[in-house]
């Protein structure tokens, strides 16, 4: 009757799968079996406009995220009824990849200060992000004034949502350039040119196909504020002909995109950041992006010898080809705040962190010392490299599902979170560090974890009962 499963009427439609992705994180951050559920533990539930999340350039995600905490709050402060307030601990398994990557955007600022601001113990955990692999990051320093450097944007074929590109300057001295340090032109597959855009172009520069017709553009703009650096940002139009629909629809060439980045006055030290957006949607809705990614023939993609996926970059193996296709920087680009718990992905039985899970190093803010390394933290995000993925609720009564990713292993010290919260122990960012560094300190037999870039304090394995709160599975 309320025609949640009618698949004649558009959008998203969570309960006609068996999985959901709201369902089984909140599960996994609350989800206890009736004869242990805590009488102490409230659960308050959100839900985001489905078009915020079904729309992959994020665009009106932040005001959301922060009328949502507000809500939350609001509710937490209605069920103390007037007493003490309670601690709250928020689990926000979001993420995109496009930003400054300094804890300086918009989001993570608000969040930061609500958590500072609120008296009482406020926590929000978010995933570290799954675009490890994902070849949508490139960093360019360049060898001598008018060096030209060029990154190949491959842009995949019957591609429903548009895609873009961020490419930021390097900080200086907090204010715009006086004159240009850098400039930048785009080259279609088709081999056009555009024109030539710099750190003092004003107004958008139009894309244009063989037919003169506009499938794209591409600006400046310098970010004030607390971020105090350039971007340069490239849109283009979806590239299938079934969106937009309707007759006359304009779509971008797909292939691969040049975009060359020149030096006027940048030195050999300053380095130029480049993330393309995330352009895939979460699981159960219309699946209308295909990952853009960058292309560069001297980026590793897998071992020869076995055939794995290479995890590392030439800064961290030398015996891996230097290349400006990183996988380094790839962390969540709302997840590099001061204050927020980040959490990334491990295999529960290798223990080696996910080939996904996201890390940094964070870019520096305003030309000081980071936000953070990388995330804080790692946990199971797989039960192991065969069986993929964590068991969860599902949508249907009594169902379970099986899901992986950073999403995930958030949840998980949500929860975790909320038990030392409950039992009036600290509960922020700094504590679950604390007990990262504990477990693998205590846990001599692991396999190394490598750089903190990547693992944070450790790995957090939730279920062993001997040093952590076993996390019930549930009925």
């Amino acid at each position: 009757d309320a025609k949640l499963v009618d698949f004649g009427l558009p959008d998203h439609k969570a309960a006609a799968w068996n999985l959901a992705h709201g369902t089984h994180v909140l599960d996994l951050a609350a989800g206890y079996g009736p004869a242990s559920a805590p009488l102490n533990i409230a659960i308050i539930a959100v839900q985001l406009p489905v078009a915020a999340t079904a729309d992959t350039s994020w665009a009106t995600l932040d005001n959301f995220v922060i009328r949502a905490i507000d809500y939350i709050l609001a509710r937490a402060d209605l069920l103390a009824g007037g007493r003490k307030r309670f601690p709250v601990i928020i689990n926000f398994s979001y993420g995109h990849f496009a930003g400054p990557h300094d804890g300086t955007s918009q989001l993570e600022l608000a969040i930061d200060k609500l958590i500072a601001d609120r008296p009482e113990p406020l926590s929000v955990v978010l995933p570290s992000g799954n675009g490890h692999l994902s070849r949508c990051h490139a960093e360019i320093t360049f060898d001598k004034l008018d060096d030209v450097k060029q990154l190949a944007w491959r842009i995949q074929p019957e591609d429903m949502a548009g895609n873009s590109v961020q490419i930021w300057t390097p900080y200086d001295d907090g204010n715009p350039p006086a004159q240009s340090r850098l400039t930048i032109r785009i080259k279609m597959p088709s081999g056009l040119l555009s024109a030539l855009i710099d750190e003092k172009s004003v107004g958008p520069i139009p894309l244009m196909n063989d037919a003169g017709i506009i499938v794209g553009q591409a600006k400046y703009q310098f970010m004030f504020g607390p971020t105090a650096r350039g971007v340069f940002s490239i849109f283009t139009y979806p590239t299938s002909l079934d969106y937009p629909p309707g007759p006359g629809s304009v779509v971008a060439p797909s292939g691969t995109w040049k975009i060359y980045v020149s030096n006027v006055s940048l030195t050999e030290r300053q380095r130029v950041l480049a993330w393309i957006e995330r352009n895939d949607t979460i699981y159960g809705y219309p699946q209308r992006g295909r990952q853009s990614y960058f292309d560069r023939s001297s980026y590793t993609r897998f071992d020869p010898t076995t055939g794995d996926f290479v995890e590392l970059d030439h800064e961290e193996d030398a015996n891996i080809p230097p290349s400006a296709v990183k996988r380094r920087r790839m962390i969540n680009a709302i997840a590099t705040g001061t204050k927020t718990t980040v959490v990334g992905g491990v295999f529960g039985k290798e223990l080696s962190p996910a080939p996904y899970s996201a890390g940094g190093p964070v870019t520096p803010a305003r030309g000081g010392a980071p936000s953070r390394d990388g995330p804080d933290l790692l946990t199971v995000s797989d039960d192991s490299k065969v069986h993929i993925g964590v068991i969860a609720a599902g949508t249907r009564s009594g169902s379970a599902a099986v899901m992986n990713g950073t999403s995930v292993a958030a949840p998980q010290i949500t929860r975790l979170t909320a038990q030392l919260a409950s039992a009036s122990l600290a509960a922020d960012r700094v504590a679950i560090r604390v007990i990262a560094a504990a477990e693998e300190a205590a846990s001599p037999a692991w396999p190394p974890i490598g750089s903190k870039i990547r693992a944070g304090e450790g790995r957090v394995i939730i279920a062993r009962p001997d040093r952590l709160p076993r996390l019930d599975p549930g009925p």
